[in-house]
């Protein structure tokens, strides 16, 4: 069973298994979307945790956090509440909960004492690396191109990242991510470069 076909069947077991909670949701009149807000505060306050240098709560906060991630879109899906909009905000919240994590980070190592000036730099790397890595797949359906391939997409960011800051070990893990993002954009660059010959 390849990586792909087991991360779609865990996904598949969990929204079995959140069943029950869908259905308390749906009658509880909750909609998606304000699964996904609660869901990007949530990840706010854990950013704001790594920021005062509680990595190991705020790991575990944002933990709690990608449940609602996982959901939002069960239920969406569950109560045919799906919509371009709901698929939209997911995206950008996101973008802006991993946005606020890496600056959480940044801010972090800069405020040291001793500011850590690798940890800084590669903060920024990462954010600008992970970002160009949506962007690539998102510039690239607009060219009616799959982009979604890569070995170092944002699963594998948050699991490396939070891993990290629950054993204390955020500047190793930053490496990782800095190192595997990269290759991830060159990645794409090329297959969005291959499938652009055949269009």
């Amino acid at each position: 069973m390849g990586y792909k076909a087991a991360r779609d069947g865990l996904k598949k077991f969990f929204e079995n298994a959140m069943v029950p909670l869908l259905v308390l949701l749906n009658k509880l009149h909750i909609t998606p979307n304000f699964i996904t807000w609660v869901g990007l505060i949530i990840n706010l306050a854990g950013a704001f945790l790594i920021y005062k240098g509680f990595f190991v709560w705020g790991a575990l906060v944002i933990i709690f956090a990608s449940i609602f991630d996982m959901i939002d879109g069960s239920l969406a899906r569950y109560t045919n509440q799906k919509s371009k909009f709901g698929g939209f905000l997911d995206s950008v919240t996101d973008r802006i909960s991993e946005g606020a994590l890496y600056l959480a980070l940044l801010m972090y190592y800069l405020n040291l004492e001793v500011p850590d000036k690798t940890a800084v730099i590669l903060c920024y790397v990462v954010v600008f690396s992970s970002f160009l890595v949506s962007y690539l797949r998102a510039r690239a359906g607009g060219l009616k191109i799959d982009c979604s391939g890569g070995i170092f997409t944002r699963p594998e960011r948050m699991v490396v990242i939070l891993l990290g800051l629950l054993i204390n070990q955020a500047v190793p893990a930053l490496w990782i991510m800095a190192v595997l993002s990269i290759v991830t954009v060159i990645q794409r660059f090329l297959l969005v470069n291959e499938q652009a010959k055949h269009i």
